[in-house]
């Protein structure tokens, strides 16, 4: 499986083999690797979008 397949909403972007690689390096495995890319990606993609949801209210709401 891939991360694409995985997270099909998501899709492909582009530097996460350059993410992937270093996991894969260390752990020697690589279907541990991909969960522990699964793990990563869900922190990363989760936290950005809930920070941009939370700035762009306090920026609507100055507005009014």
């Amino acid at each position: 499986m891939t991360y694409v397949m995985y997270n099909f909403d998501l899709g492909y972007v582009q530097g996460m083999s350059d993410l992937l690689s270093p996991i894969l390096y260390v752990m020697n495995d690589e279907v541990d690797a991909f969960w522990c890319f699964v793990g990563f990606m869900d922190k990363v993609v989760t936290f950005p979008l809930i920070m941009c949801l939370h700035v762009c209210l306090y920026v609507s709401r100055k507005r009014t």
